[in-house]
């Protein structure tokens, strides 16, 4: 399955992240990590070089 969406596609953490479900992710400190649910969110929102992980994707390029 490929998709450019990862707000939707099943095997993401990043609505599990923002639930308040219990869940066996640390939740907290993964929004640590960004300063927070809302900069978590803007975090992802917001357009990212990744230029430098062009050796880590998986796919057929």
């Amino acid at each position: 399955m490929k998709t450019n969406d990862f707000i939707n596609y099943p095997c993401s953490a990043y609505q599990t992240i923002l639930q308040d479900k219990p869940s066996k992710i640390k939740r907290d400190e993964v929004l640590e990590w960004f300063g927070g649910k809302q900069a978590y969110i803007l975090f992802h929102q917001s357009e990212q070089d990744l230029g430098g992980i062009d050796d880590l994707l998986i796919g057929d390029e």
